[in-house]
């Protein structure tokens, strides 16, 4: 198989980018891109040169709406509600025609065949009181990290797959016999019960919570409130209006491009993505 290029998966996701879009526009569904991708938007007018990835986000409501009703004759939405063996609290709308991955960190249940995706995060009410939320956002982060080693373990020798890649699956099957008995899902099952408690009581602050690694994304109501369009690439996208307050809150001076050795990290030590029958 064929490796892609970082250029060739920029490509393919911004096409997907573009499906999502068409969809959310034709069907009144909000979403702002979010994290290295509006930072891209705002500083680059497109993707951050070293950065091959999009995310997402969407308010609960929006998201749910996205997940029921999204259709596309390319792409597929695949998510903890929509599959079974799904082991993300979030979704990921996917090229699965045309390319396909070979990971140690598997996301889906038997290394099912999914190729470039954008990850799309719900975002959901959180404790008003920063304190309460850091203490609930501590136990979600704390189970996920556990989701994230139970599905390195699951991790299995596919064909295609990089040595070092089969030699780390290899690994850590005989090295946690009891955490390759736990399915990736028990964990998400109780992450879920935590967001699903905070909703309904009238809390003026959000967070994406499905992937709980960043506790600096305490958004408010205000931040996350109306949407913009902004130039990406050769198309236009949405945006939270507030951008500049999301951003500083999460990154600081996110204007200012960060250390090379920042720039050099890359998903490529555990993820790597190839053109199908090429």
């Amino acid at each position: 198989m064929k490796e892609l290029t970082r250029k060739e998966i920029q490509t393919i996701s911004l096409e997907i980018l573009k499906d999502i879009h068409r969809f959310c526009k034709e069907n009144d569904i909000h979403y702002s891109i979010a994290y290295g991708t509006l930072i891209g938007a705002i500083r680059h007018k497109g993707f951050i040169p070293w950065d091959e990835d999009i995310d997402i986000m969407m308010k609960r409501e929006d998201y749910e709406k996205f997940s029921k009703t999204y259709k596309s004759d390319r792409y597929e939405f695949i998510s903890y509600d929509t599959t079974h063996d799904c082991w993300l609290l979030f979704g990921r709308v996917c090229d699965n025609l045309t390319t396909t991955e070979r990971t140690t960190t598997p996301w889906l249940d038997h290394n099912q065949d999914v190729g470039i995706w954008i990850d799309v995060f719900p975002i959901d009410e959180v404790p008003d009181n920063l304190s309460d939320f850091k203490q609930t956002y501590g136990l979600l982060n704390h189970l996920y990290l556990q989701s994230i080693k139970a599905r390195r373990v699951h991790s299995t020798a596919m064909p295609g797959m990089p040595l070092k890649f089969k030699l780390k699956s290899v690994f850590r099957h005989r090295t946690h016999p009891r955490m390759l008995k736990k399915n990736p899902r028990e964990f998400l099952e109780y992450m879920k019960m935590v967001i699903d408690s905070n909703q309904g009581i009238g809390y003026q602050h959000y967070a994406q919570c499905g992937c709980a690694d960043d506790v600096k994304g305490f958004l408010s109501k205000k931040d996350v409130a109306e949407y913009i369009e902004l130039p990406f690439e050769d198309t236009t996208v949405m945006a939270f209006k507030e951008y500049d307050s999301i951003l500083t809150k999460i990154f600081g001076n996110y204007m200012q491009e960060p250390p090379q050795k920042i720039k050099n990290m890359t998903q490529r030590k555990f993820l790597r993505f190839y053109w199908k029958n090429k």
